[in-house]
């Protein structure tokens, strides 16, 4: 009996210390393996530096629409076209997609005009504003049918100038010399038409009203808009003319009281008309105008 219970001690207590050895050893072996290893080295990654930003027109990048890779490649075609008749710089500068420029120096009796338009007559190589069918861009009409997109060639005594409206229905329709180096550019839209003030030896665009422009005075930049569109308070549409200086800020209204084109017109005081609309008459005088609506 006495025999018995000490072999069965003392196989408990080979079983107990053959499983205390086996820890003990993997953590000896663990533990030496790790202080035999290399120290772990912390890499910086080199991180790359920005790209400088381009003087050119800020493009989507990357494209996120059907349309922002047409934009680009629209923008990539007419870099290389212009670059195949220049070997000047190409500047290229506008307002998101509603207007895109590209502009270049002239360069040398209308060489490049010559080379970007050979079926334009000679004669007309002095003119300072044309409109041409785009030899890259496309115009979608309502019914999905595509044809060449109207773009215009504007010259001032320094740079040949492209403008392109990718953004646009109609793309290019009106294009008017004011003078000195500053034109008039009028895009189409299905609802509305849009007018900028273009500025070809500064390289700069802004966009001046909707409607149609015509020049008052060419030299303090005073036009007159017809059918410019506006609201009233809450909701419903109407339609004005007015004098406007060069940063489209309404200098007076000028609507006929008598021809309303199918529209119904409406005539009251400055005053009134402020308190039914949003428009800003800061500078119209306290005067009776009138607007169309339907």
């Amino acid at each position: 009996m006495k025999i018995g219970f000490l072999k069965r001690f003392w196989n408990k207590f080979v079983m107990l210390f053959g499983l205390v050895s086996v820890v003990v050893l993997t953590i000896f072996l663990s533990t030496h393996y790790a202080q035999s290893q290399p120290p772990i080295k912390k890499v910086k990654l080199a991180q790359s530096k920005p790209s400088p930003t381009p003087k050119s027109f800020p493009l989507p990048s990357p494209p996120q629409t059907l349309f922002e890779k047409m934009v680009i490649e629209d923008n990539r075609e007419h870099l290389r076209w212009i670059q195949g008749c220049s070997p000047s710089p190409i500047s290229t500068y506008g307002l998101d997609d509603d207007l895109i420029i590209y502009a270049t120096d002239l360069g040398p009796e209308s060489a490049l005009i010559q080379c970007l338009f050979p079926n334009v007559a000679k004669d007309s190589s002095d003119q300072k504003a044309f409109i041409f069918a785009s030899p890259i861009g496309v115009k979608h009409s309502g019914e999905g049918h595509a044809s060449p997109r109207p773009d215009a060639f504007l010259q001032t005594d320094r740079k040949a100038i492209i403008v392109t409206s990718a953004g646009s229905s109609r793309g290019v329709m009106q294009i008017r010399h004011v003078s000195g180096d500053t034109f008039i550019v009028q895009t189409g839209y299905l609802t509305h038409r849009r007018v900028y003030l273009v500025f070809g030896n500064r390289d700069e665009v802004k966009y001046l009203t909707d409607g149609d422009v015509y020049v008052v005075d060419a030299e303090q930049l005073i036009f007159r808009v017809k059918w410019r569109k506006a609201y009233f308070k809450p909701v419903g549409a109407f339609w004005f003319d007015a004098l406007i200086d060069r940063n489209g800020k309404i200098l007076d209204i000028v609507t006929p009281m008598t021809n309303g084109d199918g529209l119904r017109v409406e005539c009251m005081s400055r005053d009134q008309l402020i308190q039914k609309s949003r428009l800003d008459l800061s500078q119209v005088s306290d005067h009776r105008v009138c607007v169309r609506k339907k």
